[in-house]
């Protein structure tokens, strides 16, 4: 899929690396080479006129002075700050974020990942504020200033940086798609196997309850034969080619047959959270997964936007200057190299009655830096009503400050404070005060547009052995067939004669086979009374065992349906977010840290749950 796109690339890089040591293990013969055709040429020269060579040597002169020099890329001019000499660990994070924002980039990710991952750079403190500060839609630059918030038991400030950290997921593409994805994959297991599970046991419980009726000393069948009578049932549909997921709520019917109004209840939410979980949950998890890719113009301006883009993101932008996101793509890279005309030229294109916001802000900014203020702020205040962005109004105080208009320019400032005072405070920092701020190209922007594309799902094949096969993505249908099915099921526990519990079945047949009944013995009697006890006090140890070796068996056995159902819920959820904290797929560089976090956070939470869920009903089996 396309997340794993970053770990090909590296090692790619890899190999290039190795293939230009190999090269350079052998310069010395290209040396010894290229010395010897340097003497043959040289011998050549030898025999030619001097008027000649001066001509020779005049004309090189000229085509070295004419030849056009290649303007360094963003990239390079932000490694040439970062790497600059003789400068404190404050000072290159200073210098290299004044730098970004006279570039009108977003961030620089590679020095916030150094800053993240090398400690001999400096204090820990510093390191995080300067991560945040260079990549400030960075998740896991958020997440590492966050750990060193909390190491410093500094909780409130650990809490809220944690919670930017998921936040910032949602403003970078690969990041965001990975958390995503492995969160609706979280709650596909989630409701999946919790209900799977339920279903399961409310079924196997119900069995011989619902066998009674079938079975007795009048019936002339025994329990046994009741039992295994339903059982073969339930397994029907699995032969019949409807899966285990067919088995599963065809037990989940004889459940609903044999329950009460709340079992039944819990029941009919299994069987919708299993068909839940296994089809349109599922398929969002592989979903975004397999969104990257999908839109080739569309990542390539994004691309761009984040000065990561390769040869062959700028011909596809380049092939496709119609799309207002190409053009907008190609206006910030010839911004970012100086040629503001050539960028105002395509951004003129895009300021339609439609114009986006990144398109006006970025549009007034070249309008102002031409020196056409007037322009600028018509620009920013058609911006400023489609977004409440403090950079725009920010850069809208800019263009009045330009143009002696005091009074306009501090109410600017002051509603920039009121929307949020410490994004203020960051972008009026040092020399980037008097800088403007560009808008740069949204994962959201490329998510929302990936999104109105076509798509089909691919998770089929996750389903195999699950499912119908000739279902498909049409799990409606069988949302349907197990509503009808529990219907049936309601309407056929409600139609038979109220049964006796099993244990009440059991005595009868006791009394049936042992000749006991009706006895007016007070011997006899008190050593009933005393087989009963007994017998109750085995029943409530195994009840007890049962209860904390299954999960869900006590709350089930202390006839606690619902509690049986968050029980059972709490204890897949837990083990869902500890398998799925590393990541089913390679982190792109960009929210590994977050999706840790998370993970260990939803597995404590199910698992708090799961543990007071499981507690309560062993008091309650206790007491009984």
């Amino acid at each position: 899929m396309g997340i794993l796109r970053t770990k090909y690339t590296l090692r790619r890089r890899d190999f290039c690396g190795l293939v230009f040591l190999v090269c350079l293990a052998s310069a010395p013969a290209s040396t010894a080479a290229a010395a010897t055709v340097d003497a043959a040429t040289l011998e050549v020269d030898a025999e030619l006129s001097p008027e000649a060579v001066a001509a020779g040597t005049e004309s090189a002169a000229q085509s070295e002075a004419t030849a056009p020099i290649a303007a360094p890329s963003a990239r390079e001019i932000l490694t040439r700050e970062w790497n600059q000499p003789g400068r404190t660990l404050a000072g290159r994070i200073s210098a290299t974020r004044d730098r970004l924002v006279e570039l009108g980039m977003v961030g620089f990710p590679p020095a916030a990942r150094a800053l993240i991952l090398d400690p001999t750079l400096g204090d820990a403190g510093v390191r995080a504020d300067g991560a945040v500060e260079l990549a400030p839609n960075l998740p896991d630059a958020h997440a590492f200033r966050a750990a060193v918030l909390f190491e410093d038991k500094q909780f409130v400030a650990a809490a809220k940086a944690w919670l930017r950290s998921v936040l910032a997921s949602e403003r970078h593409f690969e990041g965001g798609l990975w958390i995503r994805g492995h969160a609706f994959a979280w709650l596909a297991l989630t409701l999946t196997l919790g209900g799977a599970l339920y279903l399961l046991v409310a079924g196997t419980v119900a069995l011989p309850r619902l066998a009674v009726h079938f079975s007795g000393p009048e019936r002339r069948m025994p329990l046994a034969a009741g039992v295994a009578t339903l059982l073969l049932l339930a397994v029907l549909p699995g032969v019949l080619g409807f899966g285990v997921l067919g088995m599963l709520l065809a037990l989940g019917c004889i459940g609903l047959a044999a329950g009460s109004g709340v079992q039944r209840l819990c029941i009919g939410v299994a069987g919708a959270a299993c068909l839940f979980g296994t089809f349109p949950v599922l398929d969002a998890s592989v979903r975004n997964f397999g969104m990257v890719g999908t839109d080739p113009v569309a990542e390539a301006a994004y691309n761009i936007d984040w000065e990561t883009a390769s040869e062959i993101d700028l011909a596809r932008v380049r092939t496709d200057d119609v799309d207002p996101l190409a053009r907008r793509a190609l206006a910030t890279w010839d911004r970012r190299r100086g040629r503001l005309q050539s960028a105002l030229d395509r951004y003129d294109g895009l300021l339609g009655a439609q114009a986006g916001t990144g398109a006006l802000n970025n549009a007034a900014n070249l309008r102002l830096s031409l020196g056409e203020p007037e322009a600028a702020i018509a620009l920013y205040e058609r911006a400023a009503k489609q977004s409440r962005d403090p950079a725009i109004l920010i850069n809208l105080a800019e263009a009045y400050g330009r143009t002696i208009r005091l009074d306009e320019q501090n109410l600017a400032l002051a509603e920039a404070q009121l929307i949020d005072a410490e994004t203020v405070e960051e972008l009026t920092r040092g020399e980037a005060a008097t800088r403007l701020r560009d808008i740069g190209i949204g994962a959201g922007e490329v998510r929302e547009r990936i999104a109105l594309q076509p798509y089909h799902s691919d998770a089929a094949f996750l389903r195999v052995g699950v499912t119908p096969h000739f279902v498909e993505d049409r799990w409606m249908f069988l949302l349907a067939v197990f509503g009808g099915l529990t219907l049936v099921a309601i309407a056929l526990g409600n139609w038979l004669p109220d049964g006796r519990p099993v244990c009440e079945y059991l005595d009868a047949r006791a009394e049936q086979t042992h000749g006991h009944g009706g006895t007016t013995d007070p011997f006899e009697r008190v050593n009933r009374a005393a087989e009963n006890r007994g017998r109750k006090k085995r029943l409530r140890f195994v009840s007890l065992i049962l209860g904390v070796l299954i999960p869900g068996a006590a709350a089930l056995i202390a006839r606690k349906p619902l509690r049986g159902f968050i029980t059972l819920t709490g204890f897949v959820g837990a083990l869902a977010a500890w398998f799925l904290r590393v990541g089913l797929f390679p982190d792109p560089l960009a929210s590994g840290f977050v999706l840790y976090s998370l993970a260990l956070a939803t597995a404590a939470i199910a698992l708090a749950v799961f543990t007071w869920s499981t507690l309560t009903s062993l008091v309650v089996l206790w007491r009984d």
